[in-house]
């Protein structure tokens, strides 16, 4: 087992984040209070602190710390680079570094997005033309009155063949099934 010091940097203080405010304890020397950074769900934020925490850090040091979420990570990354809130420099292009904080969507930016998307859908489905509809059931009288075509036929007894007689038979069949 580890102990207490090593836990402490390598489980909590990660977790945390340091608060700009000073507190005195009653000798009067300053001391740092330290607030809980709340635990969050949601990977894209996930990978925004992770860039904030280790500036200069690649794609694929953020995969290694979002290993359940490697398929979306660079998606993510993506992502907050189009909406600014991160950047990489034209020095070293795969460095990413935070611009600014992340504020992530409210619940009504999400709830205005999917009415929005809706709407559009529904009128998507409002101004397709229908589809044609399939004729099925039964086939027109002038269908039906058309002879059907086939090949004509020849009736053989086949135990009472020549043996001349079934060669010829045996020709026209290797013509007409080839072989």
């Amino acid at each position: 087992m580890s102990d207490l010091q090593t836990e402490i940097f390598t489980k909590v203080l990660p977790k945390m984040k340091l608060n700009e405010l000073k507190a005195y304890d009653d000798d009067g020397e300053a001391t740092v209070e330290v607030a809980a950074e709340e635990p969050t769900n949601n990977v894209t934020e996930r990978i925004w602190r992770f860039i904030r925490d280790n500036p200069g850090c690649t794609s694929g040091d953020v995969t290694k710390h979002e290993p359940n979420n490697a398929g979306g990570v660079y998606t993510r990354i993506n992502q907050l680079r189009l909406k600014g809130y991160i950047r990489s420099t034209d020095e070293y292009p795969m460095r990413l570094y935070v611009v600014k904080p992340y504020t992530g969507t409210t619940k009504e930016e999400q709830v205005a997005r999917m009415n929005a998307a809706r709407t559009a859908k529904l009128e998507n489905l409002k101004n397709k033309p229908p589809k044609p509809k399939k004729k099925m059931g039964r086939p027109t009288k002038a269908a039906m009155q058309q002879p059907v075509q086939t090949k004509p036929s020849r009736v053989v007894d086949l135990n009472n063949l020549s043996i001349v007689e079934a060669r010829k038979l045996y020709d026209e069949l290797k013509q007409i099934f080839g072989g």
